[in-house]
């Protein structure tokens, strides 16, 4: 496996991943609000017969990476509940094919498909999680998972939240090559640190001036580190213009599709990231993971991932969480990062010291034991 920029995917036909078709019937369903939850798996309840063996397809149509992500947990409970093959159905273009390659080797899912070309008689029943998780993320709203909505809204009671992913051997041999090429020579011999600035939102991004400096700041302060930037065609125009090769210890890795990125991050010591994506591949790979929210609510995200600590400017604020909705502020949580609490926690996180006590931190290790945290 050669890494290079991604064109348009074109997954294999082996196990895991089917070609879509050429003939692409209409959406069959249309979403359901989280709380009104879908009646599909009740309905089935009814009928089935004890031992029985049955083929269920799942669609999630929109939404990005994490979302397909943190439906995992879910699909996983129905193919143990109901014994069969599990299909699943998402959108086959969105980022070049990425949701459809982050499914690939999970053992618990039999083929998936375009989310068009749905075939509902083939199946005992096809449950729809297209549900509008966004719903219940507005302003002051409880902080719930969207691993517990989805599962909510499936109708069933989950035991493990783990999400699961799977690195390929011959994805993760690539990644180590490249890393004894020449251009990086001796970065295996360093604590990695795999860095991703930007978001599929700018409103999620951290201000574009912050992570130049944490990033000089953290290399000296651990000579015994190097950082891999992953940035993308896809940025914004300001993101694209940091050079961030400037930055000793520092290396840029540009336009690398999910998969590749995973490759890497398995070989890495800490992830650091937004409210994005990658939070969820690292939490999926259980790494340790330092995380930045503004406007959204880490509250809603991290208890599940035991090693992820988030950074929370917004904690204190009348307006945190908003959830973009209505900022009037300008978003002023950005603007209240700390910069020598943030490289004191990344420099914590990476040498596994005790973390000191600051209300913008958010530990997911601790969170999932709150109390306070409504687990639906």
């Amino acid at each position: 496996m050669a890494f290079r920029r991604s064109g348009p995917l074109k997954p294999s036909a082996g196990r895991g991943i089917v070609l879509p078709t050429q003939n692409k019937p209409k959406t069959l369903l249309t979403a359901k609000a989280y709380n009104q939850p879908s009646t599909v798996l009740t309905r089935l309840d009814r009928i089935i017969k004890p031992g029985a063996s049955l083929e269920i397809c799942v669609i999630r149509s929109q939404g990005g990476i994490g979302d397909v992500l943190m439906t995992l947990p879910t699909v996983r409970a129905i193919q143990e509940k109901y014994g069969g093959p599990v299909d699943y159905a998402t959108d086959f273009e969105y980022l070049d094919g990425a949701l459809p390659a982050v499914l690939k080797g999970v053992p618990y899912i039999r083929n998936v498909i375009p989310y068009r070309d749905v075939q509902p008689q083939l199946y005992d029943a096809v449950l729809d999680l297209t549900c509008p998780c966004v719903a219940h993320e507005k302003p002051h709203a409880p902080p719930v998972n969207r691993i517990d909505l989805f599962a909510k809204h499936a109708g069933v009671v989950l035991s493990n939240f783990q999400i699961d992913y799977y690195p390929q051997p011959e994805e993760i041999a690539a990644a180590k090559l490249f890393l004894e090429q020449d251009r990086v020579l001796g970065m295996r011999a360093y604590k990695l640190i795999l860095v991703n600035p930007s978001s599929s939102t700018t409103r999620r991004d951290v201000p574009l001036h912050v992570f130049p400096r944490l990033l000089r700041d953290l290399m000296l302060k651990n000579k015994d580190a190097r950082a891999l930037v992953f940035t993308h065609y896809t940025d914004c125009a300001d993101a694209k213009a940091i050079d961030w090769n400037n930055i000793p210890g520092v290396i840029q890795m540009k336009d690398y599709s999910v998969r590749e990125i995973a490759a890497f991050m398995t070989l890495c010591e800490m992830v650091i990231c937004p409210d994005s994506a990658l939070l969820h591949v690292a939490g999926a790979l259980d790494k340790k993971t330092v995380s930045f929210f503004g406007p959204t609510d880490p509250r809603a995200r991290i208890n599940h991932y035991p090693k992820a600590v988030a950074i929370s400017p917004g904690n204190g604020l009348s307006c945190f969480p908003c959830w973009y909705d209505q900022c009037k502020s300008g978003l002023l949580c950005w603007k209240r990062l700390e910069h020598n609490m943030m490289l004191g926690t990344l420099h914590s996180v990476l040498n596994d010291l005790l973390l000191s006590s600051h209300p913008d931190l958010v530990y997911g290790k601790i969170f999932s034991k709150n109390s306070s945290y409504e687990v639906l």
